[in-house]
């Protein structure tokens, strides 16, 4: 056993220290980490938002530091502690001392309890204000918001303006002159409603007109029915003519050679003036391709003078140009010809 009782207080004072290094009592350390925290909680605060975070902020940050202060107090009375134990000559307290210590903090604890005090005054005009806050924090938010609304309308309206201008170049209208314009169109309607107005009086009388005409037709038709009982009354009366049934034969014969021969498959008439022909066209020697062309001829009325032909089924060809010629000249066949030559082409390739 070792007679020198200062080297076994140093090596006992060595292994407590050791033993201390050992558990994590930085006090350096909390401290960083509570102004990091402290920086974050400020810049949490520096941001916009409602002012009733403020009270869960406050109470957040007054409950760290209550834990930070036990804490310094405890790393604080064992720094204490360990000092006096590896401390060869302990200093000594005395009762002088405790009233000394006692007398030192008659003033901090007066100073701690005002700022209590000021503390809960602050903390209730914070209570009070709170709501306050809130509303005129709300207005100004409904304010801000309405100055965005009229921000947008007002670049809407002034983009709505630019377009128009863009639209409409100069020169624009003014006052007098658009109401000059006014003037002069609604004289121009008033002139087109005339016309409009003898244009339906043209079109009543040429309905009247046409209503004769078509009385005229059926009475002419009943006319016509009458003398052909006559005639075939007459026919029966005198007996069958063999030159007229030759004829009337050879003529049928010829009509229906005629037809194949043009590919006519249909013909009728459309109104009075107007004739519409249908042909099925093959070419020479090949029965495979074929072109269905339809020809309208229209005639001007009362005559039988050629007004204008409707071609369809050819495709490729200005019908125009393959038929002006022949309608100037009122030549029917020709033009029906020409028409039927072009489709065989057309059918060839």
């Amino acid at each position: 056993m070792d007679a020198n009782p200062s080297s076994r207080n140093l090596d006992a004072a060595k292994q407590l220290h050791s033993r201390l290094e050992g558990y994590r009592l930085h006090v350096s350390e909390s401290r960083s980490r509570y102004q990091t925290m402290l920086q974050d909680d400020l810049r949490v605060l520096d941001r916009p938002g409602p002012p009733n975070v403020a009270e869960a902020d406050a109470s957040a940050q007054m409950e760290f530091v209550k834990k930070l202060k036990f804490k310094y107090l405890e790393e604080y009375s064992k720094d204490k502690y360990i000092k006096y134990i590896v401390n060869d000559d302990p200093p000594e307290i005395t009762a002088a001392d405790n009233d000394k210590l006692q007398a030192a903090n008659v003033p901090r604890k007066e100073a701690l309890k005002t700022k209590k005090i000021q503390l809960a005054e602050r903390w209730s005009d914070l209570k009070s204000l709170a709501p306050l806050v809130e509303q005129d924090y709300q207005k100004a938010r409904n304010l801000a918001n309405e100055v965005v609304a009229h921000a947008k309308d007002n670049f809407d309206s002034r983009l709505s303006l630019f377009r128009l201008r863009q639209t409409y170049p100069q020169p624009r209208y003014t006052v007098a002159t658009a109401e000059e314009k006014l003037t002069v169109q609604v004289d121009e309607m008033q002139a087109v409603e005339d016309e409009r107005q003898q244009g339906a009086q043209r079109v009543a009388e040429k309905k009247d007109k046409l209503k004769a005409a078509a009385k005229d037709v059926d009475r002419l038709r009943t006319e016509r029915a009458d003398l052909e009982q006559q005639v075939r009354a007459q026919s029966r009366n005198k007996g069958d003519d063999d030159e007229i049934n030759a004829l009337y034969e050879w003529y049928t014969n010829a009509l229906v050679f005629h037809r194949s021969l043009m590919g006519l498959e249909d013909s009728h008439s459309v109104s009075e003036n107007e004739l519409c022909l249908a042909y099925n066209i093959y070419p020479l020697l090949n029965r495979k391709n074929q072109v269905k062309v339809t020809i309208n001829l229209i005639f001007f009325p009362n005559s039988r003078q050629l007004a204008n032909v409707q071609i369809q089924g050819i495709d490729g060809v200005d019908t125009e140009a393959l038929t002006n010629n022949y309608m100037h000249a009122n030549d029917v066949p020709g033009l029906i010809w020409a028409v039927i030559s072009r489709a065989r082409r057309q059918a060839r390739l």
